[in-house]
């Protein structure tokens, strides 16, 4: 929402941008010589509170404000709470009578949210997820693609997208590094959310194939902000801006029914275009006390079988060879970004056991592209890889996820 960014603005500058472990200013008394550590961190602690309360204040000063604008938001884009969703997946029923609920893995909503819930809680970055904030629009649009893509399958549960607020923040910077919670609370302040996820992953014992070079790979992808469009939307309105109908004989105008031609310079240089035009990762700080959620494929392994969910309805395209990411982008197709993957990944996984992570016998597209690449994931005995494949690329084992998001 438009607002949100305000609000870590002020959050930034009453709070974030300055330390909560910074010295006292030149007005307060000077210290005693040789404080005790307990005592230290008891400053510490005073001094975090009292920034947390000056911004809680100005938070509560902007509550009118923010009010008429969910308002105005909520009319434009009515939304349900996490209690409305789920009155209407128990009373809204398939064609064969079943309930939108009971076709969900767990045959439960609720039992989803809490997976995420626990796996969040976890490890030395746990934190709580407050879930009365998760909101799901219900325009007929959404709902329509929706009940469609659960009554065929392509849909089975949901991915919460979520991040601890500022006062979880300092807790889990604490437990980081006792001796010294500044050092941790600055480096946290300097991951993206992205980042976050994934240490959150590796801190329970979680694999990561090449770690290293896994970082720099997520550095540097790119997806659009929530509410922005979906990737594919870039490429068919540069596809109509360049005089063509669809992105089909743009995107591959040899043999647009070719399962593996291979792109033409003149997508190349759309796709370096559009992936610079991205914003960057968002910084955790922008992203502090959020919480989202998204509809999608959440099984373990996505079976060659499973129908996909494109922008119009279920398409006619199939998993497996022939599913290249260019594919995905002419057919309209929208899937998990790589922040999504990572907390399926959080809530379906036993981090230290590689056996129960996702996409054990399968490479899945995710929602993400570098300057000439697109991401992509698979796991393996040794752990998780995160990377990038060819755009063309795709084979039997190639898979994508289903996905409705607000």
């Amino acid at each position: 929402m438009h607002y949100r960014v305000s609000y870590f603005e002020v959050i930034n500058r009453s709070y974030l941008s300055r330390s909560p472990f910074t010295s006292p200013g030149d007005g307060e008394r000077p210290e005693r010589a040789d404080p005790t550590a307990d005592q230290q961190l008891a400053r510490v602690r005073r001094r975090v509170q009292q920034k947390l309360d000056a911004a809680n204040t100005i938070v509560a000063n902007l509550k009118s404000t923010l009010g008429v604008i969910h308002g105005v938001e909520r009319r434009v884009t009515p939304e349900w709470t996490i209690d409305e969703l789920r009155e209407w997946l128990a009373s809204t029923r398939t064609a064969a009578g079943a309930t939108l609920e009971s076709r969900l893995e767990s045959r439960s909503l609720d039992a989803q949210i809490q997976a995420y819930v626990r796996a969040f809680a976890r490890g030395p970055r746990g934190f709580h997820v407050d879930v009365s904030k998760l909101r799901f629009p219900h325009d007929t649009s959404t709902l329509a693609r929706l009940r469609e893509g659960i009554d065929v399958g392509a849909i089975t549960g949901i991915v919460i997208e979520a991040y601890p607020d500022a006062a979880q923040l300092l807790a889990i910077s604490e437990r980081l590094n006792p001796a010294d919670p500044r050092r941790a609370f600055e480096k946290l302040q300097h991951e993206t959310g992205l980042e976050f996820l994934m240490n959150h992953f590796l801190a329970r014992r979680g694999k990561l194939l090449d770690v290293s070079d896994s970082r720099a790979h997520l550095r540097a992808m790119r997806w659009p902000r929530p509410g922005g469009k979906p990737i594919w939307s870039a490429f068919h309105e540069r596809a109509a801006e360049n005089g063509h109908d669809t992105a089909w004989d743009f995107l591959n105008p040899h043999d647009a029914l070719s399962a593996h031609s291979t792109p033409t310079q003149a997508y190349k240089d759309v796709h370096r275009d559009i992936a610079a035009g991205l914003d960057d990762q968002p910084a955790l700080v922008e992203m502090l006390g959020t919480v989202s959620m998204v509809f999608a494929n959440s099984m373990r392994d996505v079976p060659e079988t499973a129908k996909i969910l494109a922008a119009d309805g279920v398409t006619r395209l199939a998993q497996g060879d022939g599913l290249s990411f260019i594919a995905l982008l002419q057919q309209r197709v929208d899937t998990l970004t790589p922040a999504e993957h990572l907390a399926l990944t959080i809530a379906m996984s036993t981090p230290a056991n590689a056996s129960t992570y996702p996409n054990q016998r399968t490479r899945t597209w995710l929602a993400g592209i570098g300057s000439r690449f697109a991401a992509q994931t698979g796991s393996y005995s040794d752990g998780m890889d995160l990377s990038w494949s060819s755009v063309e690329g795709c084979d039997s084992g190639t898979r994508v996820r289903s996905v409705v998001r607000p």
